[in-house]
């Protein structure tokens, strides 16, 4: 027998220790001298091995498995790359414009859905601001409702339309939940999150939140974009959220998802970006009561054959961050064409197990090498994966986990 590769130890006071194991997830506290080979509360949780198991093809394997799988389908449509705002930190850059979808592209899109209907079909919402194509999501709701295909939905949107068609038919849409943002208290967000046309956004998102929720069945999660410009005010917004939606916080239809800016375009103001470092100590200043350890992680949408965005012009795109970038497209709807060889190069190009840092890292279970697209770059040796956990995270996190100061 001998140790897994994939424990990690932290020696705490007493002569104790806390060990965690990153393939399997299991954790453990024991006194130091019970970390041994034989011992059988360890050999049950795989923190001791058989010396002749590789546990890097056991989690190549399942990575692998993740990557082929089709149980269900996972499909990302874009009714418009039309946006009424003008954030400054969107990913999606100079990509955000063009056409809403026209009845051609709406028909191949039906077409597309009803050939994937053996499975349950989750479908988001996307853009863009997908209610600026609202006809588009009804038409092609309607064709799944008539077809009887299994199905269920969610919405990524900037609040900003809430028609009365919208809130007649949403829950018949079966659209779930809704993701809107709010980047901290009225004055942050209104310098950030602005219409084209220099309008603030605040209060219109808060009076239409107020209508999704007094009209329709719909869960609605607050996203909020932490970085170091209004780290600060998130306990100022919470308040005045719980405040404001006190009955829909107590039954579950709104929650609050702080999560860091990530810099993807250099955008102006990109320095303020957190590390991953920093915004787990914003989460721990601001939601002491939030404890947990990393789980598993497989692979992103990028590289699963279950994970399908389709654009406003019908290309196919991999990633959300690739949409309105026609050189990123793997094929089109309309002629029911996929370039193999790229979809293959985005599954399986560059995979973690070729990166030597990845390879020699016992964190790769919980990390899984990070962003798929910028892992592409590390063969290139001037480029580090961007990890998304590192040793002094994980202590922290399970040090937290057992109420443990450092």
């Amino acid at each position: 027998m001998k140790m897994s590769d994939y424990n990690i130890e932290i020696p705490i006071k007493d002569n104790r220790m806390i060990v965690f194991n990153s393939l399997s997830g299991a954790i453990l506290k024991l006194p130091s001298d019970a970390y041994t080979t034989d011992n059988d509360m360890l050999i049950r949780h795989k923190f001791v091995v058989p010396k002749s198991v590789n546990e890097i093809d056991l989690y190549k394997y399942r990575y692998l498995a993740a990557i082929y799988a089709t149980l269900s389908w996972h499909i990302t449509i874009a009714p418009t790359m039309r946006c009424n705002f003008n954030c400054p930190y969107c990913f999606e850059g100079n990509n955000k414009g063009g056409r809403i979808m026209n009845k051609g592209v709406i028909n191949s899109v039906k077409t597309f859905l009803k050939s994937k209907s053996d499975k349950p079909i989750a479908i988001t919402w996307f853009g863009g601001e997908p209610f600026l194509g609202w006809k588009a999501i009804s038409d092609i709701s309607e064709f799944l409702l008539s077809e009887n295909i299994k199905f269920h939905a969610t919405a990524i949107t900037n609040g900003s339309i809430c028609t009365d068609e919208i809130l007649k038919n949403i829950d018949i849409y079966k659209i779930k939940r809704l993701q809107i943002t709010l980047d901290g208290n009225q004055e942050q967000h209104d310098s950030k999150r602005k219409f084209k046309t220099g309008k603030p956004s605040f209060n219109l998102l808060i009076e239409n939140i107020h209508k999704f929720l007094s009209y329709t069945n719909i869960k609605i999660s607050v996203r909020v974009n932490i970085d170091k410009s209004n780290s600060d005010s998130f306990p100022e917004l919470r308040k005045y959220l719980h405040s404001e939606f006190k009955e829909f916080f107590a039954n579950g239809r709104v929650l609050i998802s702080p999560n860091p800016v990530k810099n993807r375009t250099d955008f102006s103001g990109c320095s303020d970006c957190l590390s991953i470092d920093e915004f787990y100590n914003f989460e721990q200043k601001n939601i002491p009561s939030l404890k947990y350890l990393p789980s598993h992680r497989g692979p992103c949408s990028l590289r699963c054959r279950s994970s399908i965005g389709i654009g406003s012009d019908g290309l196919i795109f991999k990633c959300l961050e690739h949409f309105g970038d026609s050189s990123k497209a793997i094929g089109s709807i309309l002629n029911s064409t996929i370039d193999l060889q790229k979809e293959a190069k985005y599954a399986i190009g560059v995979l973690p197990f070729d990166v030597e840092e990845c390879m020699s890292c016992k964190l790769l279970p919980v990390c899984g090498g990070g962003c798929a697209i910028d892992l592409s770059k590390c063969i290139d040796k001037k480029y580090k994966p961007s990890c998304v956990i590192n040793y002094s995270l994980l202590k922290k996190q399970i040090l937290n986990y057992y109420s443990i100061d450092e």
